[in-house]
């Protein structure tokens, strides 16, 4: 949770075995016509030095990093194509985007965003997030409006989780999710919920002071209804059955007005809620714990160790983390200074594997939290090293 989000409000076959292939299918060409034709020639030596550049040109993708944007799919479909050829010339192996299509047109968009980070070759995290249409009153939010946007950079609000309509919700995220899945897309992973530990996106908790207990329990039972009714519909055979599940990133606001002090306990919250255990169960299993880490910048090893480390102490050894956000809020490591914002990135990969050594934990993707012109900057330096 940081300054760093002001103002916005967010969500095989190797490239070796392909050549083989083409090259195959190359070479009988180019024997059953006998080379006879100087024009075929022509082409063919042209698709050749095509397949050579397009693995040159395309950097080496990176395991575990990936890159978080917001709304690209509300973007014209050339802006969209060309901000994802950016993120995947960074080497990004994953990328992060909001399922919160709200119509037909913005699902068409979405749809076109998903194909092409396909065919960029990176992975897709979707967060699944409740639409105003998913609640019984689908106008604004009880605390939208001026103060609400001064915090949180959006005048809308946000909506009382516990006050989704389950239903509602469930059959929105089938349909669209039956959607791409007709179309051939792939999505590898599914983020349930966002920072649902913030009263910026959940309006369950209280602006003015930080969450007590009984504000705690309200979250979770918003939550566990919602994470349920979301998993078990991603698992359906028909849908994405082996994508992965990961549970919302937490803000780790650490008990500053309008957050839960400690967010970490919520995973063993939800394995005692009842009879029903939410974390790991007959229909669907959770495959990683989403946390959200905004280290202060200079003391990047300092802030990575203390909240791996507090986590550490609430995650079965069999799940891993996945930091699904973070960022560095600081003008020294803007787009506006490339060379230091790639340092800074190579630096936080760096400790967080120190991290995840030192304590003995599992780490899945970390995804840099890049705003626009962000992906511009970073392809233009070798983020590789």
């Amino acid at each position: 949770m940081s300054g760093l989000r002001n103002g916005e409000q967010r969500y095989s076959q190797s490239h070796a075995d392909v050549s083989k292939t083409r090259k195959g299918k190359l070479a009988a060409l180019l024997s059953g016509f006998g080379i006879k034709s100087f024009g075929l020639t022509v082409i063919c030596l042209g698709f050749i030095f095509w397949i050579a550049y397009t693995k040159i040109t395309q950097p080496k993708k990176i395991e575990n990093f990936g890159i978080a944007q917001s709304n690209l799919f509300r973007l014209t479909t050339s802006d969209q194509r060309e901000i994802v050829k950016q993120i995947s010339m960074t080497g990004a192996a994953w990328f992060r985007e909001a399922l919160v299509a709200q119509d037909d047109d913005e699902m068409s968009s979405l749809l076109r965003e998903i194909r092409v980070v396909n065919e960029q070759g990176m992975r897709f995290l979707a967060v699944v997030l409740p639409i105003p249409t998913d609640y019984d009153d689908e106008g604004p939010a009880e605390n939208a409006g001026q103060a609400f946007s001064q915090r949180c950079g959006w005048w809308q609000g946000s909506k009382k989780l516990s006050k989704l309509n389950v239903a509602k919700f469930g059959a929105r995220l089938r349909r669209q999710l039956r959607q791409i899945k007709a179309n051939g897309l792939s999505i590898d992973a599914f983020e349930i919920g966002n920072e649902l530990d913030w009263f910026c996106f959940n309006g369950d908790l209280p602006a003015d002071r930080p969450a007590d207990d009984h504000d705690l329990q309200v979250v979770l039972r918003g939550y566990k209804e919602f994470l349920r009714s979301a998993a078990e519909i991603i698992r359906d055979p028909q849908l994405f059955p082996d994508s992965k599940v990961i549970t919302f990133g937490t803000a780790n606001g650490r008990g500053e007005n309008g957050s839960i002090k400690n967010p970490e306990k919520i995973l063993d919250e939800l394995r005692q809620l009842g009879e029903f255990d939410f974390v790991q169960n007959s229909i669907y299993r959770i495959s990683g714990v989403g946390i959200h880490i905004y280290p202060r910048p200079f003391h990047l090893r300092e802030d990575i160790f203390s909240i791996i480390g507090t986590y550490k102490k609430h995650i079965p050894s069999n799940i891993p983390i996945w930091v699904t956000e973070w960022g560095l809020d600081d003008d020294d490591f803007s787009i506006k200074n490339p060379f230091h914002l790639v340092n800074g990135i190579s630096e936080f990969y760096r400790n967080l594997k120190d991290a995840a050594k030192f304590y003995g934990v599992s780490i899945g993707p970390a995804f840099y939290y890049c705003y626009v012109g962000c992906p511009t900057a970073l392809k233009s330096h070798n983020i590789q090293n």
